[in-house]
């Protein structure tokens, strides 16, 4: 009989801090994404970018370690961390949060072989680093954050016009202009020039 897999005191270090992260996260990165698939944009603008259970995954025994039995989560892309492309057939389109809107709740993501086996081996190189700078290090080495709430359609943009003249519009009212792409992925390298969404007045 194969044992239970025990995480070990780092992983379940950085799972506690879940709720602890957010703030140096969001110091860190001006602009989070999130892409999906165009046909879904509709949909989010009327309830949510829904933080949703994805199935089996490589680190599914961990995270069922941790106690944690619903495993939902919405994946997020730090802007300036490694491009971790879709596994879905396209054509996408680009979400973004900002920083602001970031929900409290968040940790490492879970659907990327390796993920969760990094920090150890961080802290292995590098003794002296804090859980708060490991957890940032394996963020832009993966370039992903599971969040584990929904993301209200208010708190969203969507990536607007064309290939040459981009720009982030407020996800409602729904654009009529916005941006799809065949590719995943293809669209990240010209976000860099695309001036960053305008904060929602209070």
């Amino acid at each position: 009989m194969n044992r239970p897999l025990v995480p070990t005191p780092l992983q379940q270090e950085i799972w506690g801090s879940r709720h602890g992260l957010r703030d140096r996260l969001c110091s860190r990165y001006a602009l989070f994404v999130h892409e999906t698939e165009h046909t879904s944009v509709a949909k989010i603008a009327l309830s949510a970018l829904e933080a949703r259970n994805p199935g089996s995954g490589p680190h599914d025994e961990l995270i069922a370690a941790f106690g944690y039995s619903e495993r939902k989560w919405v994946c997020v892309h730090p802007l300036g961390s490694f491009l971790a492309k879709s596994t879905k057939q396209g054509p996408f389109s680009l979400l973004a949060i900002l920083p602001a809107a970031v929900p409290a709740e968040l940790t490492l993501d879970w659907s990327y072989a390796g993920t969760w086996p990094l920090p150890d081996l961080i802290e292995t190189d590098e003794p002296d680093l804090t859980t708060e700078e490991i957890f940032l290090q394996v963020i832009q080495r993966r370039g992903s954050v599971a969040i584990l709430s929904d993301i209200g359609p208010a708190h969203l943009h969507v990536l607007c016009g064309t290939g040459t003249n981009l720009v982030w519009r407020p996800l409602l009212p729904l654009p009529a202009d916005i941006w799809v792409y065949p590719e995943s992925g293809s669209q990240h390298a010209a976000l860099h020039t695309v001036p960053l969404p305008r904060r929602p007045a209070d």
